[in-house]
């Protein structure tokens, strides 16, 4: 059709310009042939104009109705888009104001169509008002009629928080006026929150949900910048849980879950708008103190010491637990976050060993004892590798005729640089730096082996701590003792204090199971100090009780000591079992545990701790002269 448009040009002029020459040249004149001439020249122009401009008009006509076509496949394909994908379309004009609102727009919406016209897109979709929405951002760069891409904004739609992505671009007319915005926006509500929840596991504990390691770092290091600047103060309160590792190897780590949300939960209560919480590992809390007085602190921790006196009831019963806390403040005492957390770390190991459930202020004079423990720690070490301990050896003696029935082997350490050390503090240095297993395998082994190559045939008694006891393979390091040293089984006593017995009850009696089945003897040492619960004695079957020395110390004085004495071997005796008391140091303790009954008698009055071998032993000849002619060292 477009064809014909030039043809029919070209038959009109072709007509007018026949028409015209042939008036002309019935004139025939001069003058009318030029103008015939003229006639036919400018005809010939109109042609070629008219060939022009029709193929510019064709050309023209075609493109629009490509552009149009096309236009008409891409509404097509974008309403096809919107359909079946989770984004959509959005377009307004120079005002700002909506263009286009498709189904789609107005479903993620949740407005009607009707509902949109006239409103500017921020106008229409802005129903947050919370700070960093997003939506101050978009309406920026709009205003400045700059493009933008997946910028994040805050919606609420159907009561619900939805977080959406748009992407924008501005367009211009031919005389670059600004004509409106075209872009297209999606949901990313899921992505979002799945960016939330990376977040927040990044910043607090997933068991408690209180802030953890890391976001204490940060909110700690803010702190003590502005503290460096204005001179506030900051202190950190390092907390440790006392008794909770025992319950949680004793009831499992699902209890002791529980135990430490409900610890979490009394701690948040408490710390509320006035530190911030963290729980930085295992059973250990820390809590930022920020701007406060020394008072005001020390009354915080107060309160959460005193908040665990009060049980906490879990599924499967009712725990108590305790609080040790240390405390360092800056920037008095550190100016950075490893020298505070690390002041803080040196007064809680104070506070547990000064007794627990206190909180205590760290000091100089506290640095110092940790360097010197760290330093006795490297000293054990040396002394474990190049053979540096020694045992000593006590005689345990009969009540009755002070004859020597066996001996306690004792550990003893002579630093060549530090000197003499007392195992009351080197023994919980050798716990906590993990030394004390090896140390109780070569007691055990040298005890045998001393006992064994005695000429008395007495038995030896041997300490076992409860780490040691709890350690794999005791009863296999028990055996290769006794075979090593061809020491009688029956001849080895070893004692365990009641520590041991709080543990997994069942793991404890089988370990004293498979110990008696070998035939040694088994000792319930320092009785009395600890639960004695009489529920041990009835479960576990002990040779002999140890009677403390606490108790004998105030036998002199009569009253409760006496009678708990008493009541121990009225115990023991019904229940079979042997009873030693230990401490004795003076003759009238020694005939007043005689007289009440006692079995055997431990003591400096017998005899000091000797070394090298029990050969040298040698009983005390004043003791009992009335009650038998000669005094003597006898085998069991």
């Amino acid at each position: 059709m477009l064809a014909t448009v030039p043809l029919a040009g070209l038959a009109w002029v072709v007509t007018i310009w026949c028409g015209s020459v042939f008036q002309i040249m019935q004139i025939g004149k001069g003058p009318m042939v030029e103008l015939a001439s003229l006639l036919s020249a400018y005809s010939f122009m109109v042609v070629v104009c008219i060939l022009a401009v029709s193929r510019v008009f064709v050309a023209r006509v075609i493109t629009e109705r490509e552009l149009e076509h096309r236009g008409q496949v891409i509404g097509l394909l974008l309403n096809e888009f919107e359909e079946s994908a989770s984004d959509w379309l959005w377009e307004t004009d120079s005002a700002g104001n909506l263009k286009r609102t498709s189904a789609r727009f107005c479903e993620v919406c949740g407005r009607a169509p009707e509902d949109l016209q006239g409103y500017g897109l921020i106008d229409a979709l802005q129903t947050s008002a919370e700070q960093g929405d997003g939506w101050d951002e978009v309406r920026k760069v709009m205003n400045a009629c700059q493009p933008f891409r997946d910028m994040p904004v805050l919606t609420i739609v159907n009561g619900e928080r939805r977080w959406w992505s748009l992407t924008g671009r501005p367009y211009f007319d031919r005389a670059c006026k600004f004509t409106g915005y075209r872009g297209v926006g999606s949901d990313i509500t899921d992505a979002r929150r799945a960016h939330d929840l990376v977040k927040y596991l990044a910043e607090h504990d997933a068991l408690t949900g209180v802030g953890n390691r890391n976001w204490l770092l940060g909110r700690a290091g803010e702190s003590l910048e502005n503290a460096l600047a204005d001179g506030s103060n900051v202190s950190l309160l390092m907390v440790d849980l006392d008794n909770f590792k025992a319950i949680n190897d004793m009831r499992g780590h699902p209890v002791g879950d529980e135990i430490l949300n409900l610890v979490a939960q009394r701690f948040s209560e408490i710390c509320a708008g006035r530190a911030d919480l963290a729980r930085i590992g295992g059973d250990e809390f820390a809590i930022l103190h920020v701007g406060q007085s020394r008072q005001n602190t020390e009354a915080l921790a107060s309160e959460l010491i005193n908040s665990l006196k009060a049980p906490l009831l879990t599924d499967s019963g009712s725990y108590t637990v305790g609080a040790t806390i240390g405390i360092a403040c800056a920037p008095r005492q550190a100016d950075t976050i490893d020298d505070l957390m690390r002041c803080a770390d040196i007064a809680l190991y104070k506070a547990k060993r000064s007794g627990r459930g206190q909180a205590l202020y760290f000091e100089a004079e506290m640095d110092r004892e940790q360097r010197e423990r760290r330093e006795m720690e490297a000293a054990l070490r040396r002394a474990v590798e190049k053979g540096g301990l020694t045992l000593a050896f006590q005689p345990i003696v009969s009540a009755q005729t002070g004859h020597i029935q066996s001996c306690e082997a004792l550990l003893r350490w002579n630093d060549p640089f530090i000197g003499p050390v007392s195992p009351a503090v080197f023994v919980p240095i050798a716990e906590e730096a993990g030394l004390i297993v090896p140390i109780g395998e070569w007691v055990l082994r040298e005890a045998c082996k001393r006992a064994a190559g005695s000429k008395h045939e007495i038995s030896i008694a041997v300490n076992l701590s409860p780490l040691q006891f709890a350690a794999a393979g005791l009863v296999d390091a028990v055996k290769w003792a006794l075979e090593e040293s061809g020491l009688p089984a029956q001849r080895l006593i070893l004692e365990i204090t009641e520590s041991v017995l709080i543990q997994d009850a069942g793991s404890t009696a089988e370990i004293l199971s498979q110990l008696k089945a070998l035939g040694v003897r088994i000792a319930l040492d320092d009785f009395g100090t600890g639960y004695s619960s009489l529920s041990y004695l009835r479960h576990y079957h002990f040779d002999k009780i140890k009677i403390d020395k606490s108790f004998v110390s105030e036998l002199g004085d009569g009253g409760e000591s006496m009678a708990i004495i008493s009541a121990v071997i009225i115990l023991a005796r019904s229940l079979k079992m042997e009873v030693t008391a230990e401490g004795v140091e003076t003759e009238e303790q020694a005939n007043q545990l005689r007289l009440m009954g006692c079995g055997s008698l431990q003591g400096y009055y017998f005899g000091l701790p000797v070394e090298n071998c029990p050969d040298t032993l040698v009983p005390r000849p004043d003791y009992g002269a009335s009650r038998a002619g000669s005094r003597k060292i006898v085998t069991q």
